[in-house]
């Protein structure tokens, strides 16, 4: 227990606010806002409204000043007139942050998309108005903001607000860096920078994603049950050194599943989008701005393991605006060919035209990543995130690091 946390901040809301990072967004959804179906982390303020909410979090929850607004509401102009709520947002944000001017409008669906973005989405009992809040650094003077974007415009680069906290980092570290010894900087996907994936746990979201994809020959027990079970099947297939060069697609598992085989098609194809849509999570801002500042200095690649098509993923990197960081993308899905094989990365070396000793691997599993990388002669750096607990005394990566964040600073270890 602590004291003087207002009453509305419940602990998982206090957790996540905490647990955001500069450039991360956080929505403050309305009773009747999609929650489930638009995240994959949602916590509940049930009894309270957003007015409230915002008075209770905005003074330690500092706005981004390197955006020109910071915070985004739905434009309700196609409905009618602007609801009233959008008064009381506005006065209770100026309150505690005087430069705030408005907001941010978009649209019903492009406010949807944003929100899929956020870090989370916190459920009010709020009866009209959506708000989503993006974070600003907590240890910067609002001053400094000031000068950093004015210099920014001077320079005339747009895209340097988002990234000019990281890149100061790294340049403030001094030395030279273990990734300045590589051209080539060839990552990870799930839980390297994206994060909340494979979200097939959550019964509710399943249902509603099915029930809005037009799905309805099966009941939301038997729906949880086949996706599961699929998911759970790939798993343990993954692990068996025969599948490694020639993996099924999704669509194959939900073939033979006794509970779907005997489907339409067509309701068999929802089955697929609503799996892709489980296993696809997002990317937070401030892993965005990691890879812009990467990006500058490096040649950057990526080689996942996904279970689904990949046009989806591909329309996920391009909506947050990182896709084409990326010189070459190998999805294994398109290939059959699933890590730790040496033909996974080998694929991606080709398309580089690089040699393994220009490259470094970045990932978060010892046994797929490093394991697979090092086969292929590349050097490798293990982000042990504590998301999934992996040791393998035969695999030895040449660093390790807790967070993709920390690659820009790290050092080689001394010998």
């Amino acid at each position: 227990m602590l004291r003087n946390v207002p009453r509305c901040i419940s602990p998982d809301l206090i957790h996540a606010l905490m647990s955001m990072g500069h450039g991360d967004e956080i929505v403050l959804a309305d009773a009747d806002f999609p929650a489930v179906t638009n995240s994959g982390r949602v916590i509940r303020a049930d009894g309270v409204d957003i007015a409230r909410l915002l008075e209770a979090i905005l003074p330690f929850f500092p706005l981004d000043a390197f955006v020109e607004k910071p915070a985004v509401t739905m434009d309700c102009s196609e409905w009618g007139d602007e609801p009233e709520s959008y008064e009381r947002f506005r006065r209770t944000i100026r309150k505690h942050n005087r430069k705030f001017k408005d907001f941010d409008f978009l649209g019903r669906f492009e406010f949807y998309e944003r929100a899929r973005g956020a870090f989370a989405v916190v459920v009010t009992s709020e009866a009209d108005g959506n708000v989503i809040l993006k974070k600003g650094p907590v240890m910067m003077d609002p001053g400094d903001a000031d000068k950093n974007v004015g210099s920014q415009k001077a320079e005339g680069d747009a895209n340097t607000p988002d990234s000019l906290p990281v890149g100061q980092s790294s340049a403030n570290a001094g030395g030279t860096r273990y990734i300045d010894k590589y051209k080539v900087l060839l990552l990870d996907m799930g839980r390297t920078f994206m994060f909340n994936v494979d979200r097939f746990y959550d019964a509710d979201a399943v249902w509603a994603m099915y029930c809005n994809l037009g799905g309805d020959r099966l009941n939301s027990q038997d729906l949880y049950q086949i996706l599961s079970q699929v998911f759970h099947q790939i798993i343990a297939d993954s692990k068996k050194p025969e599948k490694q060069e020639s993996f099924p697609p999704v669509l194959a598992y939900l073939s033979i599943h006794p509970k779907s085989a005997q489907l339409p098609l067509h309701e068999i194809g929802i089955l697929e989008r609503v799996f892709c849509e489980q296993e696809i999570g997002s990317v937070p801002q401030r892993y965005v701005n990691v890879l812009r500042e990467l990006h500058t200095t490096h040649r950057l690649g990526v080689v996942s393991d996904i279970w689904s098509r990949s046009d989806r993923f591909y329309r996920e990197l391009e909506h947050v605006g990182i896709r084409g960081l990326f010189e070459t993308i190998v999805f294994s899905s398109d290939i059959r060919v699933i890590k730790p094989s040496r033909k996974i990365f080998q694929k991606a070396l080709d398309a580089f035209g690089s040699d393994p000793s220009d490259v470094v691997c970045i990932g978060d599993s010892l046994q797929r990543d490093i394991a697979g990388a090092k086969k292929a002669g590349m050097a490798t750096v293990w982000i042990q995130n504590g998301e999934v607990s992996e040791t393998n005394p035969s695999v030895q990566p040449d660093i390790v690091i807790n967070d993709l964040q920390d690659i820009l600073t790290a050092r080689a270890p001394r010998p």
